[in-house]
Formats: structure tokens, C-alpha cells, sequence
């Protein structure tokens, strides 16, 4: 529904209905609380209970890869079946497609960041896939093609050059390997990446802080000469990182790295204090992001709401609302009605970011 002139549309993931063997809060390889396995069963249940809603995607997790046939789950959807499901409207249209960095033994030493070139190789291929299939998806009017980059594994506390102490160098060259490994992902394209920052879980990440992630996107942007990587605030990884979500979001918007994609969630504010040259943890411990619905944590309502009129008033036309539904306090609900309670909550956040003073 449109809320002060800006047209919104929610997006439930379609990873929430089944197993996914990754990360053990995503329930390994057990059904989440009563989830659907198959993800064409996961899709056309979100088509029919949420008309107009959109999904996300994980490559090999929830939509095969081409390339790597081997890395997909057994429950993952082809990529021409999700092509033709979504053409004859048995599936929602995607709002975002992620390649993983997450969810396979080969890559908890890292991907990008991997001693293992033949994984690092891997990873490009994957990143470049989830790009192509954004980019059809969109062309063919099925998708806004979004690109979603989480670090993931590719984490400080994971050795790479030197042994197991990670030092002020070890970061700075794996800063410097990033920035140069996706200035080559996106040399010889005009898609635009967004980056997924996280304070921690399963590993320190060397993206860290909203001031660092902002710094990240424009060293890549500046050696591509183009806006090529923008920022995907998720909400509990500010919180997560010491920074209140308003905060971070107006970072985000005043540095031109927002594009109207957003990912809600919820958690507690840690009490942590993060240098944002360094990335090192000064004080404190960051918090760890349980994927909590949007709305759960009444401490918090007050500063997402403001968070909400920041991007009302960011000039954009459409805001893409990406929920994040299992655990949190309201735990025990079956998966559909986690999203069904966010995105009820999401809507009375809106209305409640509409009352407030304008932040133009």
C-alpha cells in the first residue's frame, strides 16, 4: 500500500518454510518448525497466501546452480522451473538473489578470502550466476533484480595469509583483496551489488560497521569509476554492532548508498564499540542477530520507526521490504505466520513513521 506517496511491497524469503543445511540456527537439515521442504511448495505456498508479496533466493540453497550442480540442495528449484512458475504467476516475482558464501564445509575457510583458488574461483562463478539470473528475472518483468553480497565465512577469525592471529595487516589485506576481487566480478558489467555488513556471526567480518561499509562500497565504486556496490542495511546488524537502526540508516541514505531495499528484522542493542578504521572491537560484544520478526523487541520500536520516515522521505518511489521471520520472542509460530506477524508489524511501523515530522 502506498504510505506518504511511496508505493511498498513486502518480500518473505523463501528459506524460512524448509531445511536448509547451513548455519545451525537455520534447524540444519530438520524442517523449521513445521516448514515446507520442497522450495516449489515454499513458493506457491507464498504466491497464494501473499499475492503481490515478492521472494528472495539463495543459489544452490533455494535455486540450483548451472555451474556447480554438485553444491545443490535436493529440495532447490531449477532455474527455468522458477522462470516459468513465476511467468504463470504460481510463484512471486523475487526481490533479491544471493550467491552463498555460507552453508558448505569447503567454505569456513573463507571464499572470496579462500587459500583455496579453485574455492575463490568458485565463489566469482557463483556471484556472476546470481547476477545473471537477477538481470533475467528483471529483463523478463519477473524480478527487481536485486543482488544481495553477504561475507559471510569470509570473517576475521578465519586464518588467511600469516596463520591464526588476525592482525591490523591481516585486515588490511583482506580489505584490499575484497575491494580488488569484486572490482573484477563487476569490471565488465553495469550491475550493482549490494553489500549485507555484519558485525559478527559466525565470524568477526571485516565489514563491520555502517561507516565501514560505506567506506567498502565507495573504494569499490571509485576503482570502477561507477556506483557498482550500494548498501543492504539489515536491520539487526546495526543493532548487532552497537548502532541504532535510525543512525545507520540515515549514514546510508546521506552517502548515497541506498537504493530502496531494505532488510527488516530485530534484535537487542548491544553494548559494543567497534573502531571503524580498523574494524577491531574496542569495548563491549556484539550482539548476535537470532533473526527476530520485525517489531519484537519493544526497546527498539521507537528508533525503527524513526528509521522508517528516513527512508519515506529518501526520495525514493518503492520500498522493497525484505523480512527476516524465525525465532524472537514470538517463537513457536509456524513459518508463514512469522512473516504474517512482520509484515503486520512492518505496516503499523509505517503508519506510525507517517505521523512523524518530515526528515526532508
Amino acid at each position: 500500500m502506498p504510505e506518504n506517496g511511496v508505493e511498498i511491497v513486502h518480500s518473505c524469503p523463501a528459506w524460512i518454510l524448509g531445511p536448509r543445511s547451513a548455519h545451525p540456527k537455520f534447524a540444519a537439515n530438520v524442517p523449521a518448525f513445521g516448514g515446507i521442504a520442497q522450495v516449489e511448495s515454499r513458493l506457491a505456498a507464498i504466491a497464494e497466501y501473499f499475492p503481490g508479496d515478492l521472494t528472495s533466493l539463495h543459489v544452490c540453497h533455494e535455486v540450483k546452480s548451472n555451474l556447480y550442480p554438485e553444491l545443490n540442495s535436493p529440495d532447490a528449484i531449477d532455474q527455468q522451473a522458477l522462470i516459468e512458475g513465476i511467468d504463470t504467476g504460481c510463484y512471486p516475482r523475487v526481490a533479491a538473489i544471493t550467491a552463498p558464501a555460507f552453508g558448505h564445509v569447503s567454505l569456513l575457510d573463507g571464499a572470496l578470502l579462500s587459500r583455496d583458488q579453485l574455492i575463490v574461483q568458485r565463489s566469482i562463478d557463483l556471484h556472476l550466476e546470481a547476477i545473471d539470473l537477477a538481470r533475467t528475472l528483471k529483463d523478463e518483468g519477473l524480478g527487481e533484480g536485486v543482488v544481495l553480497w553477504w561475507p559471510a565465512f569470509d570473517a576475521a577469525p578465519y586464518p588467511l595469509p600469516g596463520g591464526d592471529a588476525v592482525s591490523h595487516d591481516d585486515v588490511r589485506r583482506a580489505w584490499e583483496r575484497l575491494v580488488d576481487v569484486w572490482a573484477t566480478i563487476l569490471m565488465d558489467s553495469d550491475a550493482v551489488v549490494h553489500l549485507e555488513w555484519k558485525a559478527d556471526d559466525p565470524g568477526r567480518d571485516y565489514i563491520n560497521t555502517m561507516p565501514r561499509a560505506i567506506r567498502f562500497c565507495k573504494a569499490v565504486n571509485t576503482a570502477l569509476g561507477r556506483t557498482a556496490m550500494v548498501v543492504n542495511l539489515e536491520w539487526a546488524h546495526a543493532l548487532c554492532a552497537g548502532m541504532p537502526v535510525a543512525t545507520a540508516t540515515q549514514l546510508m541514505i546521506e552517502a548515497g548508498l541506498f537504493t530502496g531495499f531494505v532488510h527488516l528484522n530485530d534484535a537487542e542493542l548491544a553494548w559494543v564499540v567497534i573502531d571503524n578504521d580498523t574494524g577491531e572491537i574496542v569495548e563491549g560484544t556484539p550482539g548476535y542477530d537470532f533473526d527476530w520478526a520485525v517489531g519484537s523487541n519493544p526497546k527498539t520500536a521507537s528508533d525503527c520507526t524513526r528509521a522508517m520516515r528516513l527512508m519515506l522521505d529518501s526520495g525514493h518511489s518503492q520500498l522493497i521490504l525484505e523480512h527476516d521471520i524465525n525465532y524472537g520472542p514470538s517463537g513457536g509460530l509456524p513459518p508463514l505466520e512469522y512473516y504474517r506477524l512482520s509484515r503486520s508489524m512492518a505496516e503499523t511501523m509505517l503508519e506510525a513513521a507517517v505521523a512523524l515530522p518530515s526528515t526532508d
